[in-house]
């Protein structure tokens, strides 16, 4: 009786500890969960224009199924190091994350979450045209840009075609928004025309007196035929995708974390708001919420398309194993 009572408590014993053993794996990592606990997903997006992919999740909406999404904003400098496995999910510009993707296999490309928001912004009565703009600059006029060597580059020279050769010695580049706004003010030799992205290229209207915009996301449009171009897309660590759950789990999060950010209920002082409190520096006019052209486009076969084409100018042609789907 005595060896049976011993027999029943010891294995009452392991099965207490096989429980607690569990329960404490699932706290230190992204193991499986067992009796409905939450699985936690580590999503990174570097400040600015990616970061308000993440406005749902930041605003309470974070937790789909038994995933819950715990999301950070990065500096744009770090984004590199997190595709070393640190994150599960990542929001990085298109042709760096694929860049990334090949060389290691660990991550695919899930969606796009940002398409192009650039424009060229000047002073003047008269509408900017892209014959008016090389005309001014093939004559001497300057304009300062952000995105040497990167996406702002090689989408514009894209456009102008033959054209960009004459007129890229007048291109002044420049690190970020804020020194393209410097180059305008600046007394001696300013530039005519400014290149930047949202919020940027809303936020310098009053401060700069622009009445201009050239939309370069139009211009991409009419010569590619493409609707847009991918500047940012999410990314996922490849181990995650066998989870079908998991894939529907973050596609809900993101579509709705998008309609979010993009609904017309959804206030420009709201996003500000919550996006610093999430510790984003970035500032989001009204009107820039509208033009930055946050989505959610699955890596389905005509998004593929796309993001093939847009790499192709990117200097990427060799596109095998980096997509999710």
């Amino acid at each position: 009786m005595k060896r049976k009572l011993f027999t029943a408590v010891m294995l009452i014993v392991v099965t207490v500890a096989t429980v607690f053993g569990f329960a404490a794996c699932n706290k230190n990592g992204n193991d499986e969960t067992i009796d409905g606990a939450l699985k936690n997903i580590r999503v990174v997006a570097p400040d600015g224009t990616p970061a308000l992919a993440l406005f749902g999740f930041f605003n309470g909406n974070d937790t789909f199924g038994n995933y819950k999404f715990n999301s950070e904003i990065i500096s744009p400098s770090l984004v590199s190091t997190e595709f070393s496995g640190k994150a599960d999910v990542i929001i990085a510009p298109t042709n760096a994350g694929a860049n990334f993707s090949k060389k290691s296999g660990e991550y695919k490309l899930f969606s796009v979450a940002v398409e192009g928001s650039l424009y060229v912004r000047g002073k003047g009565e008269s509408e900017l045209t892209l014959e008016k703009l090389v005309s001014d600059l093939k004559a001497g006029k300057k304009m300062a840009s952000i995105g040497k060597e990167n996406t702002p580059e090689l989408v514009f020279s894209y456009i102008l075609g033959e054209d960009y050769a004459s007129v890229s010695e007048n291109i002044e580049w420049v690190a970020d928004g804020p020194a393209a706004r410097a180059a305008m003010m600046r007394e001696d030799n300013p530039v005519s025309y400014i290149l930047v992205g949202e919020p940027a290229a809303t936020a310098f209207t009053a401060p700069l007196s622009l009445t201009q915009r050239l939309d370069l996301q139009a211009l991409y449009k009419e010569k590619s035929g493409y609707d847009n171009y991918p500047q940012a897309s999410v990314f996922v660590k490849t181990a995650l995708l066998s989870d079908a759950n998991f894939v529907n789990a973050l596609s809900e999060a993101l579509q709705k974390s998008i309609d979010a950010v993009n609904s017309d209920g959804t206030s420009a002082e709201t996003v500000n708001a919550v996006l610093k409190a999430a510790g984003s520096t970035s500032v989001f006019p009204a009107d820039s919420k509208n033009r930055a052209n946050v989505v959610f486009r699955k890596a389905d076969s005509a998004v593929k398309n796309s993001i093939t084409d847009y790499l192709a100018l990117m200097g990427i042609n060799d596109v095998s194993g980096i997509f999710a789907f």
